[in-house]
């Protein structure tokens, strides 16, 4: 039998080694061996580690490094090189138990025949030796089933059969850097099932007493009782102001580059956590939070020209956050939507510019542009519409009709594949142009 271990790997050097050595106390089992790590943009001295590690020679590693596209895509990628019977994703910060290749040998043993599995599923323990999760009631089950009739509520590891496995990914939609793996597992469990083992063969860090869970008003319903420290970030904001329990501080508009209630929740956050967990006094906080800049092409500020603000908003793939960018900046006149149609629904983004004020021109690029203009009409809108082929007749057409003292925004709320090799070439493309 010959196992393939796959692992995803972003900044996570320090914790390799622990892997790596739980990799290595298995290696009595005698079963054949590959690890195959995707390096998913790394800065740190992630590749060294790694190197080291070969320089050992005591197992097949194979070491692969990518721009940053997120877990999903690494390990969509790293399916090109498995070679073995069996595949079992491990993230970096988890490790095997001693006796975990012994389980899965022995279950592949007994199970390699059976055609209707695409997997077999094993206990997590967390670092005490807790169960993370419940035992497993039926030995062949769904994963839907699992955890939407046999309720269970924890996480399980599940070592594919590769002839199997192979056959399905992670489907990322356009731009997207995750997607739940249910995703997949769903559309496997409509032909296959996974057969169960109450054995634990992946240890797992988890919250810990002391650790502190901050979410938003929108995630109160899901926070689970036994999450003793929980903060609602939303309860502690009041105007512009932001209150933990021993501090307070004011934010005002012209105190941060950040614009939105989006980002003002972010500054809560980081409020808090400098505030409560690093001691960093009110005066320190504002003075980091005045030089700090936003992820470029979100809001990102390009130029003014003809007594007209710029702003790229390229990174924007969905139709809420094109509503949020618009809500943000407040004064925006021309809005240039379109790109990559992935069907998604626009219809709340349709129904925002239909009511927004100051809105008064829609410049629509294909693909989605065509689609969002005949659902608009459809709708009743009444705003200037304006139907252009690219990014470039856009612009022009954006310098044309937006009114001096106001604002324009590309906002794109598609992907840009098709068109940009990736959102930020659509953005420097849109700087380039309101630029020349």
């Amino acid at each position: 039998m010959k196992l393939s271990i796959l692992t995803a790997t972003f900044n996570r050097g320090d914790l390799l080694q622990r892997l790596y050595e739980s990799i290595i106390k298995n290696l009595k089992t005698n079963i054949d061996i590959e690890w195959l790590i995707m390096d998913d943009g790394s800065n740190d001295d992630t590749e060294k580690i790694i190197s080291n590690m070969r320089d050992e020679n005591k197992i097949y590693i194979r070491y692969l490094k990518q721009v940053n596209q997120g877990k999903m895509a690494a390990i969509n990628h790293l399916m090109d090189y498995v070679r073995g019977d069996l595949i079992i994703e491990c993230d970096s910060d988890d490790y095997f138990t001693e006796n975990a290749f012994l389980y899965l040998k022995d279950a592949y043993e007994e199970s390699k025949y059976e055609k209707d599995l695409y997997g077999l599923c094993f206990l997590k323990y967390d670092q005490n030796g807790n169960n993370i999760g419940n035992e497993f009631k039926n030995q062949k089950t769904t994963m839907f089933d699992l955890y939407f009739k046999e309720l269970e509520d924890g996480e399980k590891a599940i070592a594919f059969f590769k002839d199997r496995r192979k056959n399905y990914s992670y489907e990322l939609e356009g731009e997207e850097k995750f997607v739940t793996e249910a995703r997949m597992y769903h559309k496997m469990d409509l032909y296959y099932k996974i057969k169960c083992y109450n054995e634990p063969i992946m240890i797992c860090e988890y919250q810990k007493d002391d650790d502190i869970l901050i979410y938003g008003e929108t995630c109160k319903k899901y926070i689970h009782s036994k999450i003793k420290n929980n903060i609602c970030i939303s309860d502690c904001i009041k105007d512009r102001n932001i209150t933990t329990e021993n501090n307070s501080i004011q934010i005002l508009e012209d105190e941060t580059n950040l614009v939105g209630e989006h980002n003002f929740f972010d500054i809560a956050v980081s409020y808090y956590i400098c505030s409560k967990i690093y001691k960093i006094s009110n005066e320190e906080f504002k003075s980091a939070l005045k030089d700090f800049k936003g992820l470029a092409h979100r809001l990102e500020y390009v130029t003014t020209k003809d007594n007209v603000e710029y702003y790229d908003d390229s990174i924007s793939t969905i139709g809420e956050t094109t509503i949020e960018g618009i809500k943000a900046l407040k004064n925006v006149n021309t809005l240039i939507l379109g790109g990559m149609d992935r069907q998604i629904d626009y219809s709340n983004l349709e129904d925002f510019i239909i009511q927004d004020e100051n809105l008064e021109n829609l410049i629509l690029m294909p693909d989605t542009g065509t689609r969002i203009y005949k659902e608009l009409q459809e709708k009743g809108n009444t705003k200037k519409c304006y139907l252009v082929n690219n990014l470039e007749e856009a612009v022009k057409r954006a310098k044309e009709v937006t009114k001096k003292d106001t604002i324009c925004l590309l906002s794109p709320a598609a992907a840009s594949y098709g068109f940009f090799k990736n959102f930020e070439e659509r953005g420097n493309t849109f700087q380039d142009l309101v630029s020349g």
